[in-house]
């Protein structure tokens, strides 16, 4: 038989060891992207695709190769939140963002340059990789309307 002394520093060790186990999810620094599948309502060929990540922010293109500093950049660099853009109008882009917001805004350019369309759209992320409490990676599935 145990003594009083000992069953109570057991169960002292047993609630503490339980309460640092409960404050152990630790997350992980590195960071994760986030992708997005994105087509035209109605697919056509010639249109390209500036996008940012949230609302009220200026739609641009993600950086192309290494970036060069402010000072000796011929186009100053805008961040926008989208590290890869990659796919045509005909049969829809793949984008990666950094953070994923739940707003989107966008461009569209015809051939010549000229805008011909601009407004936000939202986007309904869903989490394909991490936890609920670290976060993780996310897709999402945007149809732009034309």
């Amino acid at each position: 038989m145990r003594s009083p002394l000992a069953v109570f520093t057991m169960v002292l060790m047993s609630v503490a060891l339980a309460g640092c186990a409960g404050m152990g999810t630790v997350c992980s620094a590195v960071g994760y992207s986030s992708v997005a599948t994105i087509t035209l309502s109605e697919p056509r060929v010639g249109v390209s695709l500036e996008l940012c990540d949230g609302e009220d922010c200026e739609p641009g293109l993600p950086p192309q190769g290494d970036v060069q500093p402010a000072e000796t950049s011929p186009v100053p660099f805008v961040d926008t939140g989208v590290v890869r853009l990659d796919g045509d109008s005909a049969r829809g882009w793949n984008a990666t963002f950094v953070g994923g917001q739940p707003v989107v805004e966008y461009r569209l350019r015809d051939a010549a340059g000229e805008v011909i369309s601009e407004d936000s759209i939202e986007v309904d992320w869903v989490r394909v990789g991490g936890t609920a409490r670290c976060g993780g990676p996310r897709e999402a599935v945007i149809e732009i309307p034309n």
